[in-house]
């Protein structure tokens, strides 16, 4: 069992977790994800209720998405969404789980654009540093229209989260082949 932790974008707003891509990847690879996504949840929210909706199931692997609601904050602070990154890696590594990391999709907005775009780099950085699978949805969402493919500027259509499956399952499908075959 795995679990995907993260903020509106894993829940599948405006749908529902039935629609999102965490379901369709689930569906794709034939596992089950349990799909812990919150909307409006800061990388500090999710520090807090990682016991609860992790480490409660005792998954093998956890889909972690979230930044995008830190840098919306009024008094957003860098390094305090880095240190709550930093805390949800390494409390899933002392409990055994493998980290996925997922990179937050584009947003409309410049200056919140230019605020996430700090962050998703330090994401990137770290995660390559600290050898950590990376899927990077901000990326692939570039590549084919950014943000055009989401309606209210930050979250995706379907068309969106059919994207972010196909990305999902682009870095996944190798992984899971090779944990089949142990």
């Amino acid at each position: 069992m795995w679990v995907a932790l993260g903020d509106s974008l894993t829940y599948g707003f405006p749908y529902s977790p039935r629609e999102s891509w965490v379901a369709r990847v689930a569906e794709e690879l034939g596992i089950q994800i349990e799909n812990r996504g919150i909307c409006g949840d800061t990388l500090t929210d999710m520090v807090r209720r990682l016991e609860k909706d992790v480490l409660g199931y005792q998954p093998s692997h956890c889909l972690v998405l979230g930044g995008t609601n830190d840098v919306y904050q009024l008094h957003y602070r860098f390094q305090r969404s880095c240190q709550a990154f930093m805390q949800i890696i390494d409390g899933l590594r002392r409990h055994n789980i493998i980290p996925l990391v997922g990179l937050p999709l584009p947003v409309e907005e410049a200056e919140i654009s230019a605020r996430l775009q700090e962050l998703l780099a330090w994401q990137r950085d770290f995660c390559t540093e600290e050898g950590i699978i990376l899927i990077d949805f901000f990326a692939a969402f570039q590549r084919q229209g950014g943000i055009a493919l989401l309606p209210d500027g930050v979250h995706p259509g379907r068309e969106g989260y059919r994207l972010m499956a196909e990305t999902a399952l682009a870095v996944l499908r190798p992984l899971f082949k090779e944990e089949q075959s142990r």
